[in-house]
């Protein structure tokens, strides 16, 4: 038995010494890592985004937010999608009454009019203002409309 012993420590020990650089003065490593591909989207809302002028038979440009969005895959223009959730802005008493709108973004409009996802492509690292002008008759019922927008970065 002490022999068995023996013989594995010698060969254990050997089997060490055999991979020990200890005369050699230099060594290396190479270290790897990986950046996950992402973007980050910004929405910042304009002061009285929540005070819309809605009086009156013609609707006036206005201004909600500012998107900024950024990707760190080296694109400058990145495509992003926007969609209404009410389909125009939607009276809080009354959901049959609905101002449609025009959305303006990065120098495209569209009509806000249905909840489909809407694709704009913007400049990356951009602040760019999202604007409605409503579809205003002057018929308008009295009260609170509102809609909420939903923007996401297309994905590859």
């Amino acid at each position: 038995m002490k022999r068995w012993l023996a013989l594995i420590l010698l060969t254990t020990c050997a089997t060490a010494q055999s991979h020990d650089h200890s005369d050699s003065h230099h060594s290396q490593w190479e270290i790897v890592g990986t950046v996950k591909a992402s973007c980050q989207l910004q929405v910042t809302p304009i002061k009285d985004h929540d005070n819309l002028t809605l009086d009156g038979s013609k609707g006036k440009r206005q201004a909600t937010a500012k998107i900024t969005v950024v990707c760190n895959d080296g694109r400058d223009r990145i495509e992003t999608l926007y969609r209404s959730e009410n389909g125009g802005l939607r009276h809080d008493d009354s959901s049959d009454n609905l101002i449609h709108y025009t959305a303006h973004i990065a120098g495209n409009k569209f009509d806000i009019d249905d909840k489909q996802w809407h694709s704009v492509m913007q400049q990356s690292g951009q602040n760019t203002k999202f604007s409605i002008t409503p579809a205003l008759n002057g018929r308008q019922l009295a009260g609170t409309y509102r809609d909420t927008i939903h923007v996401r970065v297309a994905i590859d």
